[in-house]
C-alpha cells in the first residue's frame, strides 16, 4: 500500500508543480494542492482546473498501463477562494495551516463529486475564461446553508487538451523511467 501511495503522490506533486502549485496536505482520505499562494494571479484558477484534468489523465493513464500499481480511484474537485493562512513553526522552518470556509467548501464539492470527473465551483467558473465547456453540476449547500450552484468539466479548449496529453506522456516517462 505504501508503494502505491507514494506513485499517486509522486503523479500529485508532478500535477501541482507544472501549474505553478503544491500539494498542501492530506485531509482525512482527501488531499488539498493550492494554487496562487503566496499571491493569485490571472492564471490561478486555470492552473488548477490544469492541474486537475493533468492528475485526472495520469491515474487514467497508469490503471491503463501499469498493473503493478493497484488502481485507486479519485474524485476531484476545484474551487477557488480565500484561505487564512496561520503560521506554524518547526524544525527551524515556517509553515503555515489553511484554514477557513474555502477548505471546507473544497471539501464538499468533493463528496459530491464522481470518479473520472471533476466538479468545479460556481466561484471557479467566473475566474476562468469563456472558451471551457461545462455541464451542470449538483446544488451543494455551504456552511451557511445556501445553496451553491457546481459545474462539471466536459472540455478544455483543443490547444491546453493537447498541452496536457504532452505532460502526460512527459511524466509518465520520467516515472517509467524512474
Amino acid at each position: 500500500m505504501s508503494q502505491t501511495l507514494s506513485h499517486y503522490y509522486r503523479l500529485l506533486s508532478h500535477a501541482a508543480k507544472l501549474y505553478n502549485g503544491r500539494l498542501d496536505r492530506f485531509l482525512g482520505d482527501g488531499v488539498v494542492m493550492i494554487f496562487g499562494v503566496p499571491s493569485a494571479d490571472q492564471q490561478s484558477a486555470m492552473h488548477s482546473l490544469c492541474a486537475a484534468q493533468l492528475f485526472q489523465g495520469l491515474v487514467s493513464q497508469v490503471h491503463e498501463h501499469d498493473h503493478s500499481i493497484y488502481p485507486l480511484e479519485f474524485r476531484i474537485a476545484v474551487h477557488w477562494g480565500p484561505v487564512l493562512m496561520t503560521p506554524l513553526q518547526g524544525e527551524g522552518q515556517l509553515h503555515g495551516n489553511l484554514i477557513g470556509d474555502t477548505l471546507h467548501w473544497a471539501a464538499q464539492l468533493a463528496s459530491s463529486a464522481e470518479e473520472r470527473g471533476v466538479l468545479a465551483s460556481c466561484e471557479l467558473v467566473k475566474h476562468l475564461d469563456d472558451d471551457i465547456d461545462w455541464r451542470e453540476g449538483p446544488m451543494i449547500s455551504d456552511l451557511h446553508g445556501r445553496e451553491q450552484c457546481s459545474y462539471w468539466l466536459q472540455q478544455l479548449p483543443e490547444k491546453t487538451r493537447s498541452l496536457i496529453q504532452r505532460q502526460i506522456k512527459h511524466i509518465t516517462a520520467l516515472t517509467t523511467n524512474a
